[in-house]
């Protein structure tokens, strides 16, 4: 009989009922639409929109076909988003769920999201914190390991899109979107289960102890492994980049 309780009853006694980083973000972005607004979709891919059903029309921009197979994206796009071509001032937000770590220049990103967003729209961003022991991991090794992990470990068939992480700390994600014309209304740090350990009790229980540990404090906050950041567009920003 093993001396650790095993991974699923760890997972009921510590996180049943506890809301994901997923439903943190729908939550965040949700109190901003409305049924008017033209919303941009950035790098959604075939995954399911927050805005479906919440706004007027939802265009998706996504380097992979699969965006053309997405029935919550009234206008698919398959393109760059570091090389942005949309129409500027088109939309009243943007929503950017865990794309921000895979771009290789994120400040045209943030640039291009400026341009196509109106005066006083919102840019509604989850990315992963390169401060946290298993993004900074994920960092500093190959992609290839990170393909052998998810299928061999976490039983994921998809391959992970290669990531940079070069705008995934708090501090230096403010600072590119302020430089693209954003101020920042509303930051918050979310530290939730460690799933990527639970290939064993120990290791996730090690996971856990992490989790409670930098959630208890707020100084620790910087420490927490998901970034979400509602930005705002300045106004007139468009003449000054």
């Amino acid at each position: 009989m093993s001396l650790f309780p095993s991974v699923n009853l760890l997972d009921s006694r510590y996180y049943s009922g506890r809301k994901s980083r997923w439903h943190l973000f729908q939550e965040t972005v949700i109190d901003y639409l409305q049924s008017d607004h033209y919303v941009l979709d950035a790098g959604c891919g075939q995954y399911v929109s927050i805005a479906k059903g919440r706004c007027r029309e939802i265009t998706g921009i996504d380097t992979d076909n699969d965006i053309l197979k997405n029935p919550d994206i009234d206008i698919p796009v398959i393109g760059n988003l570091e090389n942005l071509t949309l129409p500027e001032n088109k939309f009243d937000d943007i929503i950017c769920l865990d794309v921000i770590e895979h771009l290789k220049d994120p400040m045209s990103c943030f640039k291009g999201f400026s341009r196509v967003l109106k005066d006083g729209g919102h840019c509604f961003i989850a990315t992963p914190n390169v401060l946290h022991y298993a993004v900074l991991t994920t960092k500093l090794t190959p992609n290839w390991l990170h393909n052998w992990y998810a299928k061999r470990i976490l039983r994921d068939k998809t391959d992970p899109f290669p990531t940079y992480f070069r705008a995934n700390r708090p501090n230096k994600l403010i600072a590119m979107m302020h430089k693209a014309g954003f101020d920042v209304v509303m930051l918050k740090m979310v530290e939730e289960q460690p799933s990527y350990l639970r290939f064993s009790s120990i290791t996730y229980l090690a996971g856990i102890g992490y989790e409670r540990f930098v959630n208890r404090f707020s100084f620790l906050s910087v420490f927490r492994s998901n970034i979400i950041v509602v930005f705002r567009k300045s106004n007139n920003t468009n003449k000054n980049i």
